[in-house]
């Protein structure tokens, strides 16, 4: 397995911080949603912590801004599902509203299984 480095990692967060604003932009937020979620899954620490210092609130950011996107949500919410099993990264999905986003999610989208459990 070939794993990012910490400079991927920040590329995916940076591009999707450029890009958030952007409805047309739900595709990106999307895909890079889900390659965090993936990646969360093989991650060391170095990488957890980079996503705990802003990929995180990314993900948070790029859920709000495309609240109408049920693929945003669904990747959104796996990314922020896989990184909560750190602790230290559960706090950080607490503290910048992950669970007002995750709840939003789950309302907005009632048939979709992924959200609901």
């Amino acid at each position: 397995i070939i794993l990012m480095n910490d400079t991927d990692v920040q590329s995916i967060i940076d591009a999707m911080q450029r890009h958030v604003k952007y409805g047309d932009a739900a595709f990106l937020t999307t895909a890079c949603c889900g390659t965090l979620a993936n990646l969360a899954i093989h991650m060391d620490q170095s990488h957890k912590r980079l996503l705990n210092e802003g990929g995180v609130a990314t993900i948070i950011n790029a859920m709000l801004s495309h609240q109408d996107s049920k693929e945003v949500q669904v990747e959104g919410c796996t990314a922020l599902a896989n990184l909560s099993a750190i602790r230290d990264v559960r706090m950080a999905v607490l503290q910048n509203g992950g669970v007002d986003s995750l709840l939003s999610a789950m309302y907005s989208f009632p048939d979709e299984c992924v959200l609901q459990g």
